[in-house]
């Protein structure tokens, strides 16, 4: 009882200190980015593990940062606590997440550095996540990635005058391998635009935690078959580094607006 009765008052204290009113979530490459921000560490008990991050300036707004796959990159895909992210963000009081993941293209007409909204998924994960193990719980899914969020990001990048394919339906695979041929194919004919590992669970624990949530994905090689070449992570954090510093831009533009 004593254990419980401390991570609550911890909680509410980060609760009470923390101005933040927005998160961002990096993923391969651009969580590394994150993490060279300067900030305020911060770390948020959960049901579901410790929760760490860094409350971040953005000029007039504070942000929480948040590091997908750890601090250096340790946790693979497939093992990211995505529950624990957003019952952190929840409860740090914010209410709107923006997001970037790697993708593999399914299309052979956007290349590496494309960048693309997602605006649905088709989970081919297998990892059946949810936040309501223990009551029944069924939350619609109608908008996955929230249109207002959406709509300011193609609003900022507009004014910047940087492309975005507005719409993408991503297709969450369980990883941490690479797609085969077949499946790129298999995804292609369902109708997918890109293919990653995380966005699409990320999406169901943003959404059952009642969180607004949109995440900008950009092209880091395209799907094996599609190229001579098979994929490799190394190009993935090479093209992270290339267009990360953009979207972090874009990201702090849609930030300063305030609340959509």
């Amino acid at each position: 009882m004593a254990r419980v009765y401390l991570v609550e008052r911890v909680r509410n204290a980060i609760i009470c200190t923390m101005q933040a009113r927005w998160a961002i979530v990096g993923g391969s490459g651009i969580g590394g980015l994150l993490e060279e921000l300067a900030g305020r560490p911060v770390h948020i008990p959960t049901p579901l593990g410790m929760q760490r991050g860094r409350e971040i300036e953005l000029g007039s707004e504070r942000a929480l940062v948040v590091s997908r796959h750890s601090l250096g990159h340790k946790t693979p895909p497939h093992r990211v606590n995505f529950a624990a992210i957003a019952w952190a963000i929840r409860s740090a009081g914010i209410r709107h997440v923006l997001a970037t993941a790697a993708v593999g293209s399914l299309r052979v007409d956007w290349r590496p550095k494309t960048l693309a909204l997602c605006t649905d998924f088709i989970d081919a994960s297998g990892r059946n996540l949810t936040l309501f193990d223990t009551r029944v719980e069924h939350v619609p899914f109608g908008s996955p990635f929230h249109e207002g969020l959406n709509e300011r990001i193609l609003e900022a990048a507009g004014k910047e005058r940087l492309a975005i394919e507005p719409k993408a339906i991503y297709v969450n695979a369980n990883g941490p391998r690479y797609e085969t041929p077949a499946e790129i194919e298999m995804y292609r004919r369902w109708g997918g635009d890109v293919v990653g590992m995380t966005a699409g669970s990320e999406a169901v624990c943003m959404g059952e935690a009642g969180l607004s949530y949109a995440c900008l994905a950009f092209v880091s090689n395209l799907g094996c078959g599609l190229v001579e070449a098979d994929p490799n992570h190394a190009e993935v954090l090479e093209v992270a580094h290339e267009v990360g510093p953009t979207i972090l831009a874009l990201f702090q533009r849609v930030i300063e607006r305030g609340s959509p």
